[in-house]
């Protein structure tokens, strides 16, 4: 294989430095980034985080980073909410297009919902987030105004717990509530 440029080192075409770019390219493999990312503190990865988001706040707007946010978490839902999804496809079933018959990080005032069907607001409350409040100090009064505001509009809110969705004690208040025979 023939590199249109010589080397601005060497002068020649097929020389040692272009060579091993070209290996160390090849070796760049995405297992290969999966490993080097594993290595890295967790505590770093929130605080690149929180400085990206800050970032698209200031560039784009709180709306426009919220709806970003959604949309990734639509795409990568936790493992507490896929158990949820399971539970509301068993309970409601699924459209023709295989999407539930509810929403996913809908979109009302200023918040998104975990799942919204008619007038329910499903919020799937993990301990890492809800419980661990060094993560964010204001994570309760938040998730107060959210609720309130949700409460205001005519929306039920249902909170399902970590624990109540690992026993598997959340699946039986949904279909009470939803009215689902499993």
């Amino acid at each position: 294989m023939r590199i249109s440029k010589p080397c601005r080192q060497c002068k020649v075409y097929d020389c040692n430095h272009k060579i091993a770019g070209r290996n160390r390219a090849k070796a760049f493999t995405r297992d290969f980034q999966r490993e080097a990312r594993s290595h890295v503190r967790h505590d770093s990865l929130v605080e690149s985080g929180k400085a990206g988001y800050a970032a698209l706040v200031a560039r784009k707007g709180r709306l426009y980073a919220g709806r970003k946010a959604a949309d990734y978490r639509r795409e990568h839902p936790s493992d507490l909410e896929r158990i949820v999804i399971g539970w509301l496809d068993e309970i409601m079933g699924t459209n023709k297009l295989g999407n539930g018959l509810y929403s996913r990080e809908m979109e009302v005032d200023e918040f998104f919902v975990d799942f919204a069907y008619g007038n329910f607001c499903i919020e799937v409350h993990g301990s890492q987030w809800h419980e661990k409040l060094e993560l964010r100090q204001d994570q309760p009064t938040r998730d107060k105004r959210k609720y309130k505001t949700l409460t205001s509009l005519g929306y039920t809110v249902v909170i399902l717990p970590e624990k109540d969705i690992r026993s598997g004690e959340a699946k039986e208040i949904l279909i009470r509530l939803l009215g689902g025979k499993v």
